[in-house]
């Protein structure tokens, strides 16, 4: 009880709020296949967030590894932010559609991103950690495409930064940046493998990140008792 207590008294902190896009690019077709509807869920090659915060002249783009959101009980995925730029072009130019020829399987082309639901989002720091919590206004897929991929209505989730001086885990690709890493950066992490996201973290283009759903929940915490509600509400 004291631990629970403690948790829904630390403090309330929101980091950063703005927009959010979730796209998929489907896989690759043959040329003569056209269809602008949104991927079924096999058919997902990728799943991005794209992300513009309010009153910035910046764009994120954030890469989820397992083409779809964690949910239930203490799961984690690893995500990357896989892109920061000035403009929307700089960040989501190469999602468009593009074709190109194989010897083995001829014309091959492959689709662009298609969009399956706009929001808000909000980064928000609780007391020693960090959450990502957004809330979807905007459905553009299938109801049963959102579920699939695990984009619920609004969600929260804890998230942390892998130390990238650190060796990557087992069998994830080598994504050590420290001849690229700003001190300030590094600074944060010190010799832990993990540390909160804050925005000097999520500008870092190439950092990994952790999404853990189902830890230190965050509705109780927040002002008005609604998460992600109240952290998203215009200042």
């Amino acid at each position: 009880m004291a631990k629970r207590s403690q948790q829904k008294a630390a403090p309330i902190e929101v980091l950063e709020r703005g927009e959010v896009a979730f796209l998929a690019t489907p896989r690759v077709r043959s040329r003569d296949l056209i269809d602008d509807a949104p991927p079924h869920p096999r058919e997902v090659q990728r799943l991005y967030l794209l992300l513009s915060p309010h009153g910035k002249p910046l764009y994120r783009r954030v890469l989820v590894g397992k083409n779809r959101l964690p949910e239930g009980s203490r799961q984690r995925f690893w995500a990357c932010v896989d892109r920061v730029g000035s403009s929307m072009e700089e960040v989501a130019g190469d999602l468009g559609e593009f074709e190109y020829e194989t010897k083995t399987r001829g014309p091959r082309r492959q689709p662009p991103a298609r969009a399956l639901a706009e929001g808000t989002y909000a980064l928000v720091r609780h007391g020693d950690h960090t959450h990502f919590t957004y809330r979807v206004h905007d459905p553009c897929a299938p109801a049963e495409v959102l579920r699939a991929l695990r984009i619920e209505p609004q969600a929260s989730y804890v998230v942390a930064a892998f130390n990238p001086s650190a060796p990557p885990r087992l069998g994830a690709p080598d994504r050590r940046l420290d001849s690229d890493a700003p001190d300030q950066v590094l600074a944060k992490f010190g010799k832990k493998r993990f540390a909160p996201l804050d925005l000097d973290l999520f500008d870092a283009q190439g950092l990994e990140i952790v999404l853990m759903s189902g830890r230190h929940e965050l509705s109780a915490a927040l002002p008005g008792g609604g998460a992600p509600d109240s952290a998203l509400d215009a200042p």
